[in-house]
């Protein structure tokens, strides 16, 4: 039975967890089965919780099903920082920015060049922001390849470190963009594991904290 209002749930399978065998109860909720004292019986249906219970006696049973909490479907889109940096991107490419503030000299060429074109790409307060906001993405994705290479779960799988200590040595020992753009796992966690001789052998020092990384304005 649906213990919320009482109704008799039909087309539940019940099986007898010893035996493992199984039967449906039908129209009205009503199942027969073989067991004996002490046999445990489970009672299953879609959208239901499995109910459990154990046969004591020969006597009828009567086992309540609880409804399960069914929740609306949601569709989650994700976007890579990449991407989302590049949407920005190609707002200044709306814009009229398609050199992100650094125009080539062949725009000065008498024939097929834009001199126009040239001067406000250098000049303009657009093209500016632009090439403001390319030195920080490239800078933003540079560091998030680092953070791929060396994340705080790979450090702690080769180093043990967890809590302040692993911070510490996450700061102090964090490569450069130069060097982990090479590193296949095996590299990265070679550099982990001889940072970390230092690091014991050191003593375990505090790391400087270091400043946020924050996008930056844009002229008006």
């Amino acid at each position: 039975m649906d213990n919320s209002d009482g109704k008799r749930v039909a087309g539940a399978k019940v099986l007898n967890l010893r035996t493992q065998r199984s039967i449906v109860s039908n129209s009205m909720g009503i199942f027969t089965i073989d067991g004996q004292a002490g046999d445990s019986i489970r009672v299953s249906k879609n959208d239901y919780s499995e109910g459990i219970t154990i046969i004591k006696s020969a006597a009828d049973i009567i086992v309540q099903l609880r409804p399960a909490i069914q929740l609306k479907e949601v569709n989650v889109y994700g976007e890579t920082k990449q991407k989302q940096l590049q949407d920005v991107m190609q707002d200044f490419r709306k814009k009229g920015v398609y050199y992100n503030g650094k125009p080539p000299a062949s725009l000065l060429l008498p024939f097929g060049g834009s001199p126009i074109t040239f001067f406000y790409e250098l000049f303009g307060k657009t093209p500016k922001n632009a090439r403001r906001f390319q030195h920080y993405m490239n800078v933003e994705l540079e560091q998030s390849l680092i953070d791929k290479k060396f994340s705080p779960t790979l450090v702690q799988s080769v180093t043990g470190l967890s809590g302040e200590d692993l911070d510490n040595f996450m700061g102090l020992y964090r490569p450069s963009f130069k060097n982990a753009e090479k590193w296949n796992d095996y590299d990265a966690r070679s550099y982990i594991k001889s940072s970390f001789e230092r690091f014991e052998a050191d003593g375990r020092p505090s790391a400087p904290k270091l400043p946020k990384l924050e996008i930056p304005p844009q002229e008006k």
